[in-house]
């Protein structure tokens, strides 16, 4: 559920059912009660877990000696290929690497003209997807997806 970090202070976690309710509340009308049931009828109450990513097109000046990887270069929301990307970019730097002996930097900007527009194209899905599960409108989102209704994916953002 995405809201303003703010909006948590609203809230008081440690009365656990009515905490429950609030964020079962936000999924709005028409849900199954099986469904919110499994938000009220919780053991534990909720957390709040903020979850941070790096805005759209967020480049950076790479310093000589350093370079990022996976998530630390791309940070985005979770959108669940954080470890492929992690593990593609170790194995691209590391063939960089041993074609560029004894030149780190130049294995390092080889890196980085090919990571960051991949990372880019990357991050836009991967904003695309969160805000599909997550985002302000989220629960219609939802309902569309469970509907099978198929959407551009822009609308997400609104």
């Amino acid at each position: 559920m995405k809201k303003p970090l703010a909006w948590a202070e609203t809230v008081d976690l440690a009365a656990k059912e009515q905490a429950l309710q609030v964020v079962a509340d936000q999924l709005g009308d028409g849900w199954a009660p099986e469904l919110t049931e499994l938000i009220t009828g919780g053991d534990t109450g909720p957390v709040v877990r903020p979850i941070w990513g790096l805005p759209l097109g967020h480049t950076w000046d790479r310093r000589p000696g350093v370079m990022l990887v996976g998530d630390a270069a791309h940070l985005t929301p979770p959108d669940g290929d954080g470890a492929n990307w992690a593990l593609f970019d170790g194995a691209e730097l590391g063939t960089l690497i041993a074609e560029n002996p004894g030149d780190i930097d130049a294995a390092f900007d080889a890196f980085a003209g090919r990571m960051l527009p991949r990372s880019a194209a990357s991050s836009e899905e991967g904003y695309q997807s969160f805000e599909r599960i997550f985002g302000y409108n989220a629960p219609v989102n939802l309902r569309h997806m469970m509907d099978g209704v198929k959407t551009s994916g822009r609308e997400y953002y609104e």
